[in-house]
Formats: C-alpha cells, sequence, structure tokens
C-alpha cells in the first residue's frame, strides 16, 4: 500500500529533504590603529613627552590593554573638555593618562568601542575611591579628579549599550586601553532579516552580515530558532510554517550548507524542519550570506549559515532558563581559572506530556533533544585550544493503521537519527598586520533509521561518518584585510534503501497529485559510498574613502577528480544623501552527495551541481528613522540532480531566474515597522528528456502506473513563490512591554496535477501526471500578534498565531476517482506562550 494521508507526505518530507545562508558572526576585529603601538615613537611623541614603555594584556588574552606609556609632561595632556590635542593626538585617544594639572592629579582618556574603534559617548566613568564620577564627549573623552598620594585605583565604566569594565589606574603614569564590549541582549523578541551586504553599508565594509544571536526571532510554535527567522524575508520562501527549510531565490532547499564551529552538517534540523540544532542560548555568532557570498565560504549553490557556539570566553556570560511551548533549554558558561567552559541541554517535551497521559496505544510522537558543550584553555595571552561536543538526535514512535496495514499487527512507523561531532579547534586573537590562524580537526557520526513494522516496502537506514580539517587565516593591512584558507573533509556512509513506489511518489519533486496503489514495485539500493572534498581559497577586501572591493578564488576538487574553480567579486560605492550602491557576482557549487539521508545522494549518478549568480543593490537612508533598499538577482544553474529512471538520478537539469525585492523600513523608540515585497521567477528543465507516471496499457499491468520519458521543457521551480509581502509594526506600549504585529502573504505553491483518469477496473481508478509544475495551491496568509513583557532577569511573551484562522496548505489529495480535492493544512489559530530567564 502507497502512503496516504498527512502522515506520508510530512514524513516523506522529513526523509526526501537534507537540509544542509545571511551572515551573522563575530569577526576577528581590529583595535583600531593597533599598528602603531608596536613602533617605536616618532619625533612628535618625543616633543610632546610620551615614550612607550611596553606591552600588557589582560587575563583573557583580548589584547585589551596593549601598551604602557609614561607622560613626562604631564600638563602637555589636553583635557577632554578643550579639544587639543598633542602631535601625537592619534596615538593619545587610544589611552588613559595620569596626569596633574593646575595642582591637581587627573586621570585623562578616551573609552572606545571594542570592535569598531569608534568613541563611546555618555559613557560613565566613576573612580569610588574618590568619589567621582564623569562621562564622556562627543569624541569619547574624558577628565575624572585621581586623589593624591594614592597607589592603584580602580577604574569603573558603564554604558547602556555595552558591557561594563573596570581597570586598574597606576598613578605612576600607567596609560590603557579601555575598549568595551557591545552587551548582549537576550531578548528573543527582535524580528530579523537576511541581507547581502551589512546594513551599515555606508561604511563601506564586506564583513558579513552579524545578528545579536540573542535577539532571534521566535518562530514556529514559540520555538526560538534563527533559521526560521530567516523565513521573515520575502525574498527566501519555504515550503510550509512546520518546515523551517528555505530556499533562496527558487534554489533547492538542498543548495543551502550550513556550519557549526567549522563542521559541515547537512541537515540540522529537528522534527522534519520544524526548529534546528541552533539554540540562541549557546550561540556566539551567527551568520548568513546569500551567493553571492566570501570564497571563505564552502558547500552551497544558494545560501551558506555559519554559527559559532558560546566558548564562556563573552564578558557577562552566565546562565540562561528558557521554555516555550515546543521544548526547554538551559545553558550555562563559567570559568576556573584559565579554563572557560560552555553547555547547553534542550529537549522537546510535548512528547512526555503525552505519553505520561496515557498516548494512543503504542504511539509516541517526534521528539528531539540537544547537548552542546566545551572547553576553552587559554595558551598565554592570544593563544586558545577548543574541544567541542555535540549530540543531537530526533526519535518518533508513530502509529501508522493506514500507512501499511499487515494481517497480524499494527503497523508503526519508527523513525530515529543521530548527528553527532567531537572537534579540536586552535586560534589564535590578533591584531591588524599579525596572520590570526584557525585550525578545526573533527569527527561527526551520522545514523539515521526509518521504517514502517507491518510492511517490507518502506525501509531507509543510512550510518557513516565524516572527518574534516579546516585551516582558515586572515591579516589586517592599511584599508583592507587577506584571507586565505584550506578545507578538507573525507566522508563514508552506508544505505539500505527499500520502499514502495506509493511512498516515492508521495514525495517526488515535493508535490505529485497521483495515487498509487500497491503493485508489488518496489525499490531497493543498498551499498557503501566514500567521497572527499578539498578546497582552498584566497579572498582580499579594500575598502576607500568612497569605495570599497572584495576579490576571491576558491578553486575545489570533489570526488570523480571532479575540479571547479570558482571566482566571485563585489563592489560598492557610496552615493551622496546616506545611499550605497552594490554590485555582486560569482560562480559555486556544490557535492549532493553531502545531502546524507536522501535517496538522491546514495545513487551512482549523483555529482556536483553549479551555478552562477549576479546581484545588484541599492540602500538610501531617507531621513526620520526610515531606510529604502532596493535588491534584484540573475541566476543561472546547470548540471542539476534531477531524475531519469524511478529513483534514479543524473546531474542534467538546468535552471534560470531572476527577481527583485524592495523594502522600507523605519527604527524608532516608541515605534517602528517594515514593509518589504518580493518577486521571484525560477524555472527549470530535466535533460535530455523528463521523466513522468503514466497508466500502463500493457493488460497484465492494469490498474497501475509505468514511468515513461517525454520531451524537455522548462517548468516552474518546486520552490518558486512569485509574489511575497511582509507587513510587520512595532508599538512600545511601556518601557518593559512591547506590542508585535506581522502579516506575511505568498504566491501558491507550485504541485504537479493530475492528467487522464482511467476506470482499470469497477470502481477501481488511475491517474496520470499533468504537465509538471503547472498548477498552484492557494495563496498563503497569516496574521500574528505578539505581546513581549521585560523583567530584570526575565522575558515573558504571548503570541497568536494565524489570528485569522486562514486555511493556508502545503500539499493535497484526490479522493478514489479523482473527482475532489481535499488539501493539508498548515497551522490553524494557535495560542503559544514562552519565558526565558537569566541568572
Amino acid at each position: 500500500m502507497p502512503v496516504p494521508g498527512v502522515v506520508k507526505y510530512i514524513m516523506a518530507g522529513i526523509i526526501l529533504s537534507s537540509l544542509p545562508v545571511l551572515d551573522c558572526g563575530a569577526q576577528t576585529v581590529s583595535h583600531g590603529s593597533s599598528d602603531k603601538l608596536f613602533q617605536p615613537p616618532d619625533s612628535s611623541l618625543k616633543r610632546s613627552g610620551f615614550t612607550v614603555a611596553g606591552c600588557s594584556r589582560d587575563s583573557r588574552g583580548d589584547s585589551r590593554s596593549l601598551a604602557r606609556v609614561t607622560a613626562k609632561n604631564p600638563k602637555s595632556v589636553p583635557t577632554a573638555e578643550s579639544g587639543d590635542s598633542p602631535g601625537a593626538s592619534d596615538i593619545f585617544r587610544e589611552y588613559l593618562a595620569v596626569g596633574t594639572d593646575d595642582g591637581n592629579d587627573y586621570i585623562y582618556g578616551r573609552i572606545i568601542d571594542f570592535q569598531s574603534g569608534e568613541p563611546v559617548v555618555m559613557a560613565s566613568v566613576e573612580l569610588p575611591a574618590a568619589g567621582t564620577v564623569t562621562i564622556t564627549d562627543s569624541r569619547g573623552f574624558f577628565r575624572i579628579e585621581h586623589p593624591p598620594g594614592r597607589g592603584n585605583n580602580l577604574l569603573r565604566i558603564g554604558h547602556v549599550s555595552y558591557l561594563p569594565a573596570t581597570r586598574k589606574i597606576d598613578s605612576s603614569g600607567a596609560l590603557v586601553i579601555i575598549p568595551l564590549d557591545k552587551r548582549l541582549y537576550r531578548a528573543p523578541m527582535v524580528r530579523v532579516s537576511g541581507e547581502r551586504e551589512p546594513a551599515e553599508t555606508e561604511r563601506m565594509s564586506f564583513e558579513k552580515l552579524e545578528i545579536d544571536a540573542g535577539v532571534m526571532a521566535a518562530s514556529a510554535m514559540s520555538q526560538v530558532d534563527p533559521l526560521q527567522s530567516l523565513k521573515e524575508n520575502p525574498a527566501l520562501s519555504s515550503s510550509s510554517d512546520f518546515d523551517g527549510r528555505f530556499s533562496i531565490h527558487g534554489s533547492s532547499p538542498d543548495a543551502n550548507a550550513f556550519f557549526l564551529d567549522g563542521l559541515m552538517f547537512p541537515s540540522p534540523y529537528h522534527l522534519g524542519g520544524l526548529c534546528s540544532i541552533y539554540d540562541p542560548a549557546n550561540i556566539k555568532s551567527f551568520s548568513f550570506s546569500r551567493a553571492p557570498y566570501s570564497a571563505s565560504s564552502f558547500g552551497g549553490t544558494g545560501a551558506v549559515v555559519e554559527v559559532e557556539t558560546s566558548d564562556g570566553l563573552q564578558p557577562g556570560a552566565g546562565s540562561t532558563f528558557s521554555m516555550g511551548v515546543l521544548s526547554s533549554s538551559i545553558s550555562s558558561q563559567n570559568s576556573i581559572y584559565d579554563i572557560y567552559s560552555s553547555f547547553l541541554a534542550r529537549r522537546s517535551y510535548i512528547d512526555l506530556i503525552y505519553n505520561s497521559l496515557g498516548g494512543d496505544g503504542g504511539m509516541k510522537i517526534p521528539n528531539f533533544y540537544d547537548l552542546q558543550g566545551n572547553m576553552v584553555k587559554t595558551l598565554g595571552d592570544e593563544y586558545y585550544l577548543k574541544l567541542g561536543l555535540v549530540i543531537s538526535g530526533d526519535n518518533s514512535r508513530m502509529q501508522a493503521d493506514q500507512v501499511a496495514p499487515g494481517p497480524e499487527e499494527t503497523p508503526v512507523l519508527n523513525w530515529h537519527r543521530d548527528m553527532n561531532a567531537l572537534y579540536l579547534a586552535f586560534y589564535r586573537r590578533g591584531e591588524d598586520r599579525v596572520w590570526v590562524p584557525r585550525v578545526t580537526l573533527g569527527w561527526q557520526p551520522y545514523s539515521f533509521d526509518f521504517d514502517i513494522t507491518g510492511s517490507d516496502d518502506e525501509s531507509m537506514h543510512w550510518s557513516g561518518a565524516r572527518g574534516t580539517f579546516r585551516l582558515d587565516m586572515e591579516r589586517g593591512y592599511s584599508g583592507g584585510k587577506i584571507r586565505t584558507g584550506l578545507y578538507t573533509s573525507y566522508s563514508g556512509i552506508g544505505c539500505n534503501l527499500r520502499f514502495g513506489r506509493g511512498f516515492w511518489l508521495a514525495s517526488r519533486n515535493e508535490n505529485s497529485a497521483v495515487r498509487a496503489e500497491a503493485d508489488g514495485w518496489e525499490f531497493i539500493e543498498n551499498g557503501y559510498r566514500e567521497w572527499c572534498y578539498a578546497a582552498g581559497y584566497g579572498e582580499l577586501t579594500w575598502a576607500g574613502s568612497g569605495a570599497a572591493l572584495r576579490a576571491g578564488l576558491r578553486l575545489e576538487h570533489f570526488s570523480g577528480n571532479d575540479l571547479f574553480i570558482s571566482p566571485s567579486i563585489s563592489v560598492m560605492t557610496a552615493l551622496s544623501g546616506g545611499g550605497t550602491l552594490r554590485l555582486s557576482g560569482g560562480i559555486f557549487a556544490r557535492d549532493t552527495r553531502d545531502d546524507f539521508g536522501n535517496p538522491a545522494s546514495a545513487g551512482e549518478g549523483a555529482g556536483v551541481e553549479k551555478a552562477a549568480e549576479v546581484t545588484a543593490g541599492l540602500r538610501q537612508v531617507l531621513g526620520d528613522n526610515l531606510s529604502l533598499e532596493i535588491n534584484g538577482f540573475a541566476r543561472r544553474e546547470w548540471d542539476l540532480l534531477v531524475e531519469t529512471e524511478p529513483v534514479r538520478f543524473e546531474n542534467c537539469g538546468k535552471g534560470r531566474g531572476y527577481g527583485f525585492d524592495i523594502g522600507m523600513k523605519r527604527e524608532g523608540r516608541n515605534w517602528g515597522g517594515l514593509i518589504k515585497y518580493a518577486y521571484t521567477s525560477s524555472q527549470r528543465r530535466d535533460g535530455p528528456f523528463m521523466l513522468t507516471f503514466r497508466p500502463d496499457r500493457r493488460e497484465e499491468n492494469a490498474g497501475l502506473l509505468e514511468a515513461v520519458t517525454v520531451p524537455s521543457y522548462w517548468y516552474s521551480s518546486p520552490y518558486q513563490r512569485k509574489h511575497s509581502l511582509l507587513l510587520e509594526g512595532r508599538r512600545a506600549i511601556t518601557d518593559n512591554m512591547k506590542l508585535i504585529l506581522k502579516w506575511s502573504y505568498n504566491s501558491g505553491k507550485p504541485y504537479t496535477p493530475i492528467g487522464e483518469v482511467e476506470e482499470a477496473a469497477p470502481g477501481y481508478y488511475v491517474a496520470s501526471e499533468g504537465r509538471k509544475m503547472s498548477a498552484l495551491l492557494p495563496p498563503y496568509s497569516r496574521l500574528d500578534l505578539r505581546m513581549e513583557w521585560k523583567y530584570s532577569r526575565a522575558v515573558i511573551f504571548a503570541e497568536v498565531m494565524n489570528v485569522t484562522n486562514n486555511h493556508n496548505y502545503f500539499n493535497l489529495q484526490y479522493n478514489r476517482d479523482y473527482s475532489r480535492k481535499s488539501y493539508y493544512r498548515m497551522l490553524s489559530v494557535v495560542p503559544a506562550f514562552g519565558v526565558n530567564i537569566y541568572f
């Protein structure tokens, strides 16, 4: 028997989808003009009475106290209020100085941003021993009275947007840098969306777009998940509310690549896509970039997501407990001497509640779990050794009375998957003009099991592992940065696949309305696959006064002796009135065999897919906290993996697409909002012919289907959403309460309708497939309402998803004679709530 009902579509999507990209990560930062700190002082510095006396670093090796300077003539040191500066003002502005003025002792200095080197305005500076407080001026300078005759004094610096800092000041004349780290706001209510380049494009930076991991949006079932939050960008489409997978510009979701601490996870999703292994409570940096992306990214032709887990080195790190409708988690970051640790444990609990209430016979609904942890050992002032562990998996046991009925037993669908990793990373944190390396070694066991008891037709088993070596190096120089690196991995995986035609038709091409009855046909595939991947890259970034350039080249070697060169280039220029124009282009490749769990990757014909894309973007600041952004793209794909025989694949497909998106955003303290619209046209073509299913005309096979080939033609991509619209408004009701209203609209998803219908026997009907992807499901429309309350150590939220109870559909089925059709719905109106507690 085939797999009917919603179960077959959900499970088929879970099994056949390997979910292998907005960039949001903390980059290795430059500390201003740090190259000057280790140079002999110039004549202007000497004339001003300063001499470089040495170098000191804080206990974490972050190079935050980089030089010691002695003031021979303290009266030449300017006050923060005067605006005067000595001959070596560029150096002075990065230090604190102890000096005298009018017979009184004062501490002079400047507070800067740790990452950008920009001045921090209105920061409070307190000297508790003297009971004095001051604030920094518009350039970050300050002056505070110093008690005479005192030795070391503790200086406290605070700012609403930065983590507090303390420094001991030596009255003998020690000068130190005091950069501040931006505060990590963990409130999970701020909606985020991906952009091709950083939001602050006027700064001429090609760094990946950085998003604070603590402000990821809550999404399906109130499960805080960064991948779900990406779907709020209309340029990214998804199959359903239950699926966090996303498509970039009409490309396959499998074309995206996902990394965790430098290791690739082909399918990082839980519960078939409802959420992912990325939990904001354990994320140090989260980055997403869609093509054309940096040459330092690997493994994708659509987008790349790179996540670095917390390591306990972050200032102010503590513990977090989170609970939503779907799951709960606890995380903690601690340190003992020079060893820092981070830990996350998470599990869904709906199944625990359901099973404790008795459930339904032997049924156990799906659940997932995550255990992530690492330890970091500091080696000297600037080197680190990180040992990490990831244990993650999914389980379910579902009754399937109608899936594959057996004469003597109740059929049960069992599903289990484990994604694990053990890795070691050695890295350095440095400054400009110093090579900063990072070396990663990883081992990733993987297993996946799916079977339906009571049937000999449906079973899939995968097991194997991947070994990875990765070296990344970067170095800043005057006006830019150089990046280079190597990446190599070896994978071996065994598979044992056995299922019937009905199961395959239920999920092929994402949507097929044709129903196949049990006809004795089955697919069997057993074997062991080995493949390797190696790549080297180089990238140069340069930024001038009004323009910037990023050029990269990646050389990739795939199994089967496939050698591919991937060039990319991006240019950016500033326009008058606060505008920025961006142009980018690149060529990319991915190995389809990396899609563990996808039957398509087990075929002998699976190979390398390629894509090329050019994009253009304009961002303009309009005033009154308004900004406008317009992006356009054109895309070509070739050597796409297509089905040439039932469950047999070859790289002989092509793809093409174009589109644009336009958005306007307002950010304000009391209210804000955005409106975004995206248009996407994406098509595919199989070659040299296309595969379809029609009724078998042979007398001995009456009532069955046979696979036939038809001439090739262009058809809509299964992942295309031609029109997408997002409206969102946020209103601060009080200082601690916020209301969010969001409406999303998308064109219906394409599917393959039925063709001709034949009555093979009295009361028994068969139908052929119609023109591929030529029909659309009804449009998608969803209105969500959310309320948030902030407290000192907690955030509580309540929401109603799909307020209007709109009937949104993700698939359909026909009745016995194909005269009527019905749809499978997504979320109905759903209330939800949750809480995050920080301690």
